[in-house]
């Protein structure tokens, strides 16, 4: 194994060291299980939680239930979206013989269904605002404060915004 860093070196330079220090100071039998011991370095972009073990798979359900909830949201405001239109056909009617295109039609119904998702994402996030801090705080308690950034920010806003834009493109 190539060890460009130095860094396997080092730690087998600091084991020796060590061993020899600590061979005077403690006894032998202390020694191996001290020595037994094992140093471990992992990744800390995601930090070290319990929270994160306890609530992992509960959340994992909740976010399935949460897009299983928005599919149905979809499909409604869809067929709402539909009736609508069946029943502004005569108005289409009338655009059309006027001299809109179909191409134009298809655009102001987009438009609208683009505006009414615009409208549902922001209060949604809003909402999911609010309950989040009141999700965190009931997981709190006083012997063990609960504390966590949960600010909104661009990541989150631009998720809303292209979930809302892919739906009302799908179902609109």
């Amino acid at each position: 194994m190539d060890d460009r860093t130095g860094i396997g070196t080092t730690a087998r330079n600091f084991t020796g060291t060590f061993r020899s220090d600590l061979a005077g100071r403690v006894r032998s039998g202390d020694a191996k299980h001290f020595l037994g011991y094992k140093l471990g370095a992992f990744p800390g972009a995601t930090g070290i939680s319990d929270l994160r073990a306890t609530y992992e798979d509960p959340l994992w359900l909740l976010l399935g239930l949460a897009a299983l909830v928005l599919l149905i949201a979809s499909a409604n405001l869809a067929n709402l979206m539909l009736a609508r239109a069946s029943s502004r056909e005569r108005e289409m009617g009338m655009r059309m013989a006027v001299g809109a295109t179909r191409g134009r039609l298809i655009r102001q119904l987009l438009a609208e269904s683009l505006l009414l998702g615009l409208a549902g994402a922001l209060l949604g996030a809003q909402l999911a605002h609010v309950l989040t801090r009141l999700l965190v705080s009931s997981i709190s308690t006083q012997s063990a404060p609960l504390f966590m950034d949960l600010a909104m920010d661009w990541r989150m806003l631009g998720f809303t915004a292209g979930i809302t834009v892919l739906t009302c493109v799908l179902f609109g």
